[in-house]
Formats: structure tokens, sequence, C-alpha cells
């Protein structure tokens, strides 16, 4: 179909999970060999890397990725932002820590931090599915797990770079929790992981740097 928002380049945006399962999922091939997609498609569109006509390639669950986890994120902010509205709080600065950490907010975070953790492992769960995911970081979020309910939830994030693993708990337990899985991780594998708390706005607040490839 090739005029509807499917041939859109804000797929993700444009497609809730459901319509992408209902509509588009069966036609797109779970997998495609180099080879086969430069014959229907021709050019990739893509100058940085290159296809190999001998590699077979995971096409449907790359494709999936980014429209389930828009939704996610979505969910998972206004997950945060109804803290806000039921308990007029989060004015200090706008950080998500002053949102969770209200008091009288032990009902909410309660019935929502479950969710929030919810949602932070399938992400997870969905990353890896597309390929990108390592043993490493899979451990680590495994022994997150087993933390609970001082951690509720974790998954990678900056993959492209061997990995972090980014944990989400209860701020009077999870310093302890987050140690025992480092302490545990380095006991299995003798790698010790470097951990660091809090965030930053990041790209949000700074902006985000273009990078321009010079042919000559």
């Amino acid at each position: 179909d090739q005029s509807d928002d499917a041939t859109s380049s804000h797929l993700a945006q444009k497609v809730a999970p459901s319509s992408f399962r209902a509509r588009y999922e069966q036609s797109i091939p779970v997998s495609m060999t180099g080879e086969d997609f430069s014959r229907q498609y021709g050019d990739h569109g893509d100058d940085v890397t290159r296809l190999d006509p001998g590699t077979t390639y995971s096409v449907r669950a790359p494709t999936e990725h980014p429209v389930s986890e828009n939704f996610r994120v979505r969910m998972f902010v206004q997950l945060l932002l109804s803290h806000k509205r039921e308990h007029g709080s989060g004015n200090g600065g706008g950080r998500w820590q002053q949102l969770l950490l209200q008091a009288g907010g032990a009902r909410w975070w309660d019935e929502t931090a479950p969710l929030l953790g919810e949602l932070m492992l399938q992400s997870h769960a969905s990353y890896g599915g597309v390929g990108l995911g390592s043993e490493g970081t899979d451990r680590l979020v495994e022994l997150a797990q087993k933390q609970s309910p001082s951690l509720r939830g974790a998954k990678i994030t900056g993959g492209g770079s061997g990995g972090t693993v980014v944990v989400f708990g209860d701020a009077s337990r999870a310093d302890a929790a987050v140690a025992a899985v480092a302490a545990r991780y380095e006991a299995e594998t003798g790698y010790s992981p470097k951990l660091f708390r809090g965030s930053s706005m990041g790209a949000f607040a700074f902006g985000v740097l273009h990078v321009t490839l010079d042919r000559k």
C-alpha cells in the first residue's frame, strides 16, 4: 500500500502497535538476504553502510521495534505525568526524580512503579529481538529483576558503544540493590561495572550534533 501512513518516514509516530500487527506485520518478511533486498528495492538509502549480498538480515523485528518503542516511551511519560496531575508536584525544575519522590505519592508509586518497570523490560526485550543487545547487558537486566521490589525495571541504553544499563527503583533501597547486582556480575564475569546515578536532560536541553561526511 503506497498511499497510506506506512510510507511515511515517521512510521513509528503514525502507526499504533495494534495497527502495525493488524495491517503490516504479515506483509513484512522475517528476514531477507542483501541480494534479495537489492534485487527488489535497489539502494537501501544509507551512505555509511553497505549491504552484503550473502548476509541474511532481520527485517520484521527492526521494523516493529520503533513502532512499539514509540508507544512505550509515550506511555512512560504519561505515567510519570499522572503523578504531577494527581499531586500537583514537579514544579522544582521538572526533573523526573522530583515527580517520583513527592510526599503523599506512596500509593501512586506502589501502583505505577511496576508499570514503569515493565515498560523498561519490554523495551529491553524488543531491542534484543532486533539483534542489537549483548550478553553482558542482558545478564545485568536479569540480575536487576531479581532485586525486585527494590529495583522495578532495567533496560539497555547507549548500546552502540557496548551498552549501559539504566535501572529504575525505589530511591531509598536502590543503591544497595544496584551494588548487589554489580557484585554478582563481577563475581560471574570478572568485570566490575562502573556505577553512576542521576541523569541529564541530554539532547532535549543541549541539542544534537549534526555530522557531515567530507568525501574529498
